[in-house]
């Protein structure tokens, strides 16, 4: 029997990574094989410049890492959630963003460019107190200047709907059956169909049993778009 090994390449399609005869092999070497093989997958990233688009809140920050052409890298999140205290947060966050570049053998010392939502300095009607915009205005403050501290850039503030508009997003304000992530992830996935969606099986709710996408995945994308955005065109600074 002929097992055949596949891996996504940057065009969200499938190169043959490998071919296994399984009958010339014991179980034990062709298990051995494929450990190396996955381990060595995040390899190709090794010395790769690039740039992350954190979208910051106090209960999950969606992540987005970019090479400097604008070729997406990977859609990550640290739920923090169950998390009370922001400096603990904070703490816990800058450790998981560290584990990701290691699983993704990314190198922090190649990080070129950091964006960052900015601060909502309006309040919207049944969306946001004073309470919450200082909450958020504190957790990007201390996220940003602990990326700062690990990685020595100075994070870039980017409007989130000069972001959508440079993207050229358009959306229904009106449409009040759908949030607007909603209507943003909608509208983002027909210009790019192939960003890569977690989804998990429902257990409970009226979609019990069907597949669904995860709750964070609208924050990883809305990192996605402010990163996008910005480098869409040209390359990161060196």
């Amino acid at each position: 029997m002929v097992k055949q090994r596949y891996r996504k390449n940057k065009e969200n399609k499938f190169d043959e990574l490998s071919t296994i005869n399984c009958e010339e092999k014991s179980e034990e070497k062709v298990k051995e094989e494929i450990e190396k093989e996955e381990e060595s997958i995040g390899q190709d990233n090794f010395g790769l410049q690039f740039a992350c688009g954190f979208d910051i809140s106090s209960s999950v920050i969606g992540i987005a890492i970019l090479d400097i052409n604008g070729e997406l890298i990977s859609l990550e999140h640290v739920k923090l959630d169950k998390i009370k205290n922001i400096y603990t947060k904070t703490d816990y966050f800058v450790n998981e963003f560290e584990l990701i570049l290691n699983k993704l053998n990314l190198k922090k010392e190649k990080l070129k460019n950091v964006f960052v939502e900015e601060n909502a300095k309006m309040f919207m009607q049944g969306k946001s107190t004073a309470q919450t915009l200082m909450l958020l205005a504190k957790m990007n403050a201390l996220i940003s200047y602990s990326v700062f501290k690990m990685i020595g850039i100075l994070p870039t503030d980017v409007n989130v709907n000069t972001a959508r508009k440079l993207l050229g997003l358009k959306y229904d304000k009106k449409d009040k059956k759908k949030s607007t992530k909603e209507k943003i992830r909608i509208e983002l996935l027909k210009l790019y169909p192939n960003l890569p969606l977690k989804k998990h099986v429902a257990k409970t709710g009226k979609n019990k049993g069907q597949e669904v996408l995860d709750a964070e995945v609208n924050d990883e994308l809305d990192a996605y778009i402010l990163c996008k955005s910005q480098l869409s065109g040209k390359q990161c600074k060196k």
